[in-house]
């Protein structure tokens, strides 16, 4: 029997290693869903390994990305950095970096807030 070749792990950026997976792997649909159906972008672009531009994702797009994203949690994002990823799977694992990370300083400063009235 001959052995099936083990895939070649793809690099992730240092977002996507710090991101829960399951939290990153959320984002990733969420985003692709908002892609296609509120971004009206094909939805057979919309896969991980995308490039933006292999994906649509022109200035219009990443502005309206960037406002969605602001309004759906809350966080601010520089067109600029989403321009700078690489990949859709990377714009995703940036978000859910962004999304945890706020999360996690919200749940500090709420730990911290008793202690400072102390």
């Amino acid at each position: 029997m001959t052995p099936t070749p083990t895939p070649t792990p793809i690099p992730t950026p240092a977002a996507a290693r710090t991101a829960d997976p399951a939290s990153a792997a959320a984002t990733y649909a969420w985003l692709r869903e908002t892609m296609i159906e509120t971004l009206r972008l094909p939805a057979e672009d919309i896969h991980p390994g995308a490039t933006g531009d292999e994906a649509g994702l022109d200035s219009l797009a990443v502005t309206e990305l960037v406002l969605i994203v602001h309004e759906r949690w809350g966080i601010a994002l520089d067109e600029d950095e989403l321009y700078a990823l690489g990949t859709v799977g990377e714009i995703a694992a940036y978000v859910a970096e962004r999304v945890g990370a706020d999360a996690r300083s919200a749940s500090a400063d709420a730990r911290l807030a008793p202690a400072a009235g102390r």
